[in-house]
C-alpha cells in the first residue's frame, strides 16, 4: 500500500515514501526498456555482422574465381590467335574457319 499511488498521497514521510518510490519507479521502467533495447539491437548487430562476414568471404571467393576465369579465357584466346598464325604459315592457300560470333572481337 505505501508503494502504490494511494500511498503517494499520504501526508508525511510516509507519503515521501511514497512519493519517491512512484517517482522513482519510471527511471527504472525506462532503464530497464533501454538495456532490453540495447540488447536486442546488439544481438541484430552480431547477426549483420555475421551476415556481412559470410557475404564477405562470398565476394572474395567469387573474385578470385573471376580472376581464375579470365585468366583461362584469356590464356585459351592466346593459344587461339598462335593456332590461327600457325594455319595461315602452313596453310596459306586454306581458308581459315570464321570464328563464332561471341569470339569475332577476339579472333576477327
Amino acid at each position: 500500500m505505501l508503494m502504490s499511488k494511494a500511498g503517494a498521497r499520504l501526508p508525511g514521510f510516509l507519503g515521501a515514501v511514497g512519493r519517491w518510490w512512484q517517482a522513482r519507479e519510471p527511471a527504472a521502467r525506462s532503464y530497464r526498456v533501454s538495456q532490453e533495447e540495447i540488447k536486442r539491437l546488439d544481438e541484430m548487430y552480431t547477426s549483420l555482422r555475421e551476415d556481412f562476414d559470410e557475404l564477405q568471404r562470398e565476394v572474395h571467393r567469387l573474385s578470385g574465381e573471376l580472376t581464375d576465369e579470365k585468366r583461362e579465357k584469356w590464356a585459351a584466346i592466346s593459344y587461339g590467335r598462335t593456332l590461327i598464325d600457325s594455319h595461315r604459315k602452313h596453310a596459306p592457300d586454306v581458308a581459315v574457319p570464321s570464328a563464332p560470333d561471341a569470339l569475332t572481337p577476339y579472333f576477327g
